[in-house]
């Protein structure tokens, strides 16, 4: 830091507090409101390196989902059915708990459903996936009943061009992050809670029964360290298992007519991903899967192959003018485990550091879940 503190600023924003959260994205601040519900008396502070979040939790796609038929069925391969079915679970309840948290109508929620789109040359893997959606629909009825529908006539997705087939669920949301986030900010503000920008915490050590967090205005003290940076996590935490993951994303300019659908939009086991915005912009994103390796980072920036990739298959797949101008281009970074691990971590290090992290791509599904659990910790 260039100048010294004054006294004043010293005191009311960089004093020792009780709680001190490091990243305040949607984890980070529904983290500090469970905190200051749970202890009103307490001094929490939450800490932000960037003007805004800067991660995934403005950068996403703005869906409130848990999870595809072909995404569920892959969780199910690799994790076992009982600990997929106990995150899609997580993930459920998650969604209608942040509905409790801020209305609907203040971050542009709708319950518009969902889609899983199967197209041409995929006819075998949708049948596959047909003849599995009564033994989803089994396994996750204490959820709700019929959460998957397929849907052969398509009457809902005019627009779309090449889709053979389709399974719906009408659970699935989508809302506005960055009026989320504003909502969230408001919120813990209103508790007492101090919203710190422009701090960039690059250690945390433990001395004595409190932590000290090393950044770039200084030494902070607080009793408690909480590490709320999903995929940037490693950077401060690098004995847990969490790998950045970017997810590149495009929108339109508004189309010269409305959109004649108006849903979430998932395929390709949800490497894939669509929706609207309003009534006449496209938002997509996702192709992960074209450059596993390259999207295995932490810059915060677009890169030509994916966003070509993009441009690629909006002109494929929906109908647009074959001149549809893109107005926003942008990346965000999700937080997986190795090998693209499923699977949100919450506990303690050795050194007392909390955290609540790798929410694998499905932070607005699960960040009150992880929030809850951190604050059962303390």
């Amino acid at each position: 830091m260039s100048r010294p503190l004054s006294f004043w600023e010293k005191d009311a924003f960089l004093s020792e507090t009780d709680f001190t959260i490091v990243g305040s994205g949607i984890t980070g601040l529904i983290t500090a409101l469970k905190i200051s519900e749970k202890y009103p008396k307490a001094r929490i502070s939450v800490l932000e390196r960037s003007l805004i979040p800067f991660g995934a939790s403005t950068r996403n796609a703005g869906f409130a989902c848990f999870g595809s038929p072909t995404e569920i069925l892959y969780d199910i391969e690799t994790l076992g059915e009982e600990a997929a079915v106990r995150l899609i679970s997580d993930r459920w309840m998650g969604i209608k708990e942040l509905l409790h948290i801020v209305k609907p109508y203040d971050i542009d929620f709708k319950f518009l459903g969902g889609y899983e789109l199967f197209f041409k040359g995929e006819k075998k893997k949708y049948e596959e996936t047909c003849s599995k959606v009564q033994y989803l629909n089994d396994v996750l009825g204490e959820l709700a009943n019929e959460i998957f529908v397929i849907d052969d006539d398509l009457e809902e997705l005019e627009g779309i061009k090449g889709a053979i087939g389709a399974i719906y669920t009408p659970y699935e949301g989508q809302l506005h992050s960055g009026k989320l986030i504003l909502k969230l900010i408001q919120k813990v503000q209103s508790q007492g809670v101090v919203l710190l920008n422009g701090v960039e915490v690059k250690h945390i050590e433990k001395l004595g029964n409190k932590h000290v967090l090393h950044s770039n205005f200084g030494e902070l003290h607080t009793r408690q360290a909480i590490v709320c940076t999903n995929g940037f996590a490693a950077t401060l935490l690098p004995e847990l298992s969490v790998a950045p993951k970017r997810g590149q994303v495009l929108v339109t300019k508004p189309l010269p007519q409305p959109l004649e659908w108006k849903s979430n939009l998932h395929w390709d086991e949800g490497f894939y991903y669509a929706r609207n915005i309003g009534e006449n912009r496209i938002l997509l994103g996702g192709a992960r899967n074209f450059d596993f390796k390259g999207e295995s980072t932490d810059a915060i920036e677009t890169s030509d192959l994916i966003q070509s990739e993009l441009d690629r298959v909006l002109k494929k797949y929906f109908k647009v003018p074959q001149d549809v101008q893109i107005e926003f281009r942008w990346a965000g970074i999700m937080g997986f485990g190795p090998e693209n691990e499923k699977g949100y971590l919450v506990g303690t290090t050795s050194s007392s550091i909390a955290y609540g992290v790798r929410l694998s791509g499905m932070g607005i599904a699960l960040a009150t879940i992880i929030a809850k659990k951190i604050s059962d910790l303390f």
